[in-house]
């Protein structure tokens, strides 16, 4: 961290605690010690990308047995910093329509939440069939959706193509976790790679619109 005044959060359980040899995979996208349909993997790798796009650090002491303490630092900010980043509201110029295909709960809310602050009408699903209706329902049609590559089931190439079956003017854009290319050759739209911020999301779909 560079030199400088710092906020730090810390908290503490009395759990199982972290053994070493995963210690270092914990903040990973989709990681989870849990059992399947139990845990997304997505919450560390959320504080973790959140912390550092705000400049600070995350860390973790744990030891098997007693428990693990984990630390937020995050840059001091003076309150003229506060007072500015409290007031200000992302939206975006021009606001559209959205249909969000995603399977996960705690993602598809987190998502909606942003894509509503940045001022856009969202619609939320969580599979092709959810998607469908919607688009059937829908008196008004929707400009972009925002779909997840790993649905369970159908691919989310194959949920954009067939809801463009219905709506060819469709734009797309795909969210995937871990990285890579924003642009790949196997998919027909580019890529979000989560976790993302508010600012990334709204570059990512002014990139499908324009």
């Amino acid at each position: 961290l560079p030199e400088g005044a710092y906020v730090r959060l810390s908290v503490t359980d009395t759990g199982h605690g972290i053994e070493p040899e995963i210690r270092d995979k914990i903040f990973e996208p989709f990681f989870s010690t849990k059992d399947s349909g139990e845990g997304t993997g997505l919450g560390l790798a959320t504080v973790y990308g959140v912390v550092r796009q705000a400049g600070g650090v995350v860390t973790v002491d744990s030891s098997p047995g007693l428990g693990a303490t984990f630390s937020v630092l995050l840059p001091r900010a003076s309150q003229d910093q506060v007072v500015t980043a409290a007031t200000k509201v992302p939206v975006s110029r021009n606001r559209y329509r959205i249909l969000l295909v995603e399977d996960r709960q705690e993602v598809q809310l987190a998502t909606a939440e942003i894509l509503e602050q940045l001022g856009h009408q969202v619609m939320v699903a969580a599979d092709l069939r959810q998607a469908l209706g919607h688009l059937a329902a829908s008196a008004v049609p929707f400009e972009v959706v925002i779909a997840d590559l790993d649905l369970p089931g159908t691919h989310g190439v194959e949920v954009v193509a067939r809801l463009r079956e219905r709506q060819p003017k469709l734009r797309v854009l795909f969210i995937s976790g871990g990285t890579g290319p924003v642009f790949r050759d196997d998919l027909p739209a580019p890529v979000l790679y989560k976790p993302f911020s508010a600012g990334r999301l709204a570059a990512a779909i002014r990139r499908v619109t324009t």
